[in-house]
């Protein structure tokens, strides 16, 4: 075989080599196409409403997927499918792998209808869509729903326009529309005639006029009347409108000149508002106008008059002043309408008008009376001012509860006068125990019990017993914190919760003075004066207080050998009746200490103390009355007084107050 003829076979047999090769190569293809295809998970898609959609197209998003017509194949979860279609929304979902199991059927919304409505001529008018309001002016620009709709046009002097349209998903519709007019007939007539004029153009009364749909001014005019104007609307076709118009005289025009001002105007009888210098009224051939004002004299005048005539009045009014004359509490300051004109005994010449005098005097309750002036004769009014605490007992009440529950019982010394402190021939007597007189002139309120925990609380402790432990300015801050909660006059002048002073006639909470203290508890409802709360007997009556027994032998140094009480320590208030009747507490328990600067300055032996309260500043104050700590004789007499700037656990405090 030549080499050329081997050539050619060799050839042959190499073509054959690849035609095989490609053909294993295509069914080796076929199959890893054919498994992958397999690995595949199929959904078909139901697209709504498909008889509407002309044409849609479906679009894979994301996701290892693919798309052939309405048919979606995925390979990895989730995929995102993105329709669209030519007058509906683009609407995108996402399929998970459960998705593919069966059908799924996606709503396509319908993208809305943009209309585009004029009306010709352009006026404006209501536009009603589907029996609803959506516009009033000649053009109507909205979006709708695709669909079938009712339209209605109503304008002032046109026939109504109604249409009917179908608008399909996302169409954009434009037209106009003609408008027809109305026409109406217009009849008016007049009891007076006067001309008239219809839109400026000058008609004839009693005549039919043709007038075509919509608003007209009309207008009727007559020398000596007053105008007539009205607009009228024509809404209906072949309306008729009637009118018969009853002209009214001009008024007549009244310039004021009113003096003083502030009073009454009267015209033909009948009260009439003054709204400035000038007034209006309704025509009458005869007018009477009269000026009135309590104190002064009336002015009147009378009027004829012709229709639209202008006329004045001037009512300048005279005063008419009586003399009134005030007696009464002498040195009185004597008020009228806020201002000083006198003190008592006066005369005052006053406006003949019901006026109001008011009186007043330190120390006294105020008084208010009216008195009516007459120039006819003299008037007397009679002022006199009770005293200012005589008026406060007359209406307080004999016992009272404060906000917190404390007890307060009115106490009236009455001028008693009766001497405080210890004789040095008594027993038991200290040198600091001064022999002072004292009367007491104030009425004052005194609490029944020591003031209790549950009280300087406010409520929020339950506890009953006595407050102690507490610095003296601190109970003060608080008689201040009650008496503005109360309503009373704070009674400590107060800086920055020191005491640096205190009002004397403040009705305000305090506490109890020395001189208070010590009246309570040897004076009142007693025939004389006691050596102790009890009388004068130096054996401690039973179960009088709680004191130092002989139970406290092995914790205190002293005690009352053969007295047995129920306590050891601090009990509740009122627990013993150890004071005058309704009163706790004046022996044992807690010692007090009570409002006065304690002093040890001797005092004037013959001098009286009125009401005394003490120095008005000091860091010390006075101690009054045993503790359930006291068994000495000293400590339990009344006149025992002792003085501390720090507080302790059996030293606590009773409040009172001035009426």
């Amino acid at each position: 075989m030549s080499k050329f003829n081997q050539a050619i076979a060799a050839a042959e047999a190499n073509n054959k080599s690849k035609t095989l090769a490609l053909a294993i190569s295509l069914v080796l293809l076929t199959v890893v196409i054919a498994i992958y295809l397999l690995a595949f998970r199929h959904v078909e898609l139901v697209i709504e409403p498909g008889k509407n959609i002309v044409s849609h197209e479906t679009l894979v998003t994301s996701g290892m997927a693919f798309s052939k017509g309405d048919d979606v194949y995925a390979l990895t979860y989730p995929v995102t499918i993105e329709i669209s279609a030519n007058g509906y929304e683009t609407t995108q979902i996402s399929l998970a792998a459960d998705d593919f199991e069966q059908n799924h059927v996606i709503q396509l919304k319908p993208k809305p209808a943009q209309l585009d409505f004029r009306i010709l001529p352009s006026v404006s008018a209501d536009w009603y869509l589907d029996g609803g309001k959506v516009g009033s002016l000649a053009q109507l620009a909205k979006q709708v729903p695709a669909g079938q709709h009712e339209l209605l046009v109503q304008a002032i002097g046109y026939e109504p326009f109604r249409h009917s349209f179908e608008a399909a998903p996302g169409e954009e519709i434009s037209e106009k529309f003609e408008l027809i007019p109305i026409e109406g007939e217009l009849l008016i007539s007049s009891d007076a005639g006067g001309e008239l004029t219809i839109n400026d153009v000058v008609q004839q009364l009693d005549e039919v006029i043709k007038i075509a749909g919509g608003k007209h001014n009309i207008q009727l005019h007559k020398g000596g009347y007053q105008t007539i104007t009205e607009t009228i609307i024509l809404t209906e076709k072949g309306q008729q409108i009637r009118r018969n118009y009853r002209l009214k005289p001009l008024p007549v025009s009244v310039e004021l000149d009113l003096s003083p001002r502030g009073g009454v105007l009267i015209v033909n009888g009948a009260n009439t508002e003054i709204p400035g210098s000038s007034i209006s009224v309704p025509y009458e051939n005869d007018i009477r106008i009269e000026y009135r004002k309590p104190g002064y004299a009336s002015k009147r005048s009378d009027y004829q008059v012709a229709a639209g005539e202008s006329v004045f009045f001037k009512g300048h009014l005279k005063p008419i002043y009586g003399t009134v004359k005030i007696s009464g509490t002498e040195g009185a300051q004597v008020s009228v309408n806020g201002r000083q004109v006198g003190v008592i005994p006066t005369e005052l010449r006053l406006l003949a008008v019901p006026t109001s005098v008011f009186v007043d005097k330190k120390g006294f309750r105020s008084q208010t009376q009216t008195v009516k002036p007459t120039s006819a004769r003299l008037k007397t009014i009679n002022f006199d001012l009770t005293p200012e605490n005589r008026a406060r007992l007359a209406e307080a009440k004999t016992r009272y509860a404060t906000s917190t529950g404390l007890n307060m019982v009115l106490v009236q010394p009455k001028g008693k006068t009766f001497q405080a402190g210890g004789y040095r021939h008594e027993q038991g007597q200290r040198a600091n125990e001064f022999i002072r007189t004292i009367k007491l002139t104030k009425p004052f309120y005194v609490a029944t019990t020591e003031l209790r925990e549950k009280d300087f609380s406010f409520g929020k402790s339950r506890s009953t017993k006595p407050v102690t432990n507490k610095p003296w300015d601190k109970i003060a801050v608080y008689c201040n914190a009650l008496s503005r909660k109360e309503g009373l006059e704070p009674f400590y002048k107060i800086s920055g919760n020191k005491v640096n002073g205190f009002d004397h006639n403040a009705n305000g909470y305090r506490l109890i003075s020395e001189a208070e203290w010590e009246y309570m508890a040897r004076v009142y409802k007693k025939r004389g004066i006691s050596t102790f709360v009890w009388g004068d007997d130096q054996t401690v009556p039973e179960n009088i207080g709680n004191l130092a027994d002989q139970n406290s032998k092995d914790s205190l140094n002293l005690y009352i050998p053969g007295y047995n009480d129920r306590d050891k320590g601090l009990a509740g208030a009122a627990q013993y009746e150890a004071g005058p009747k309704g009163f706790y507490d004046f022996v044992g328990n807690a010692s007090e200490w009570v409002h006065d600067v304690y002093s040890l300055a001797p005092p004037n032996a013959k001098s009286v103390q009125v009401d005394p309260l003490g120095n008005q500043q000091g860091s010390t104050h006075t101690i009054k009355g045993s503790s359930y700590k006291s068994a000495s004789l000293t400590e339990l007499r009344s006149a025992f007084r002792d003085g501390s700037n720090a507080p302790r656990d059996d030293l606590g405090f009773r409040l009172a107050r001035y009426l």
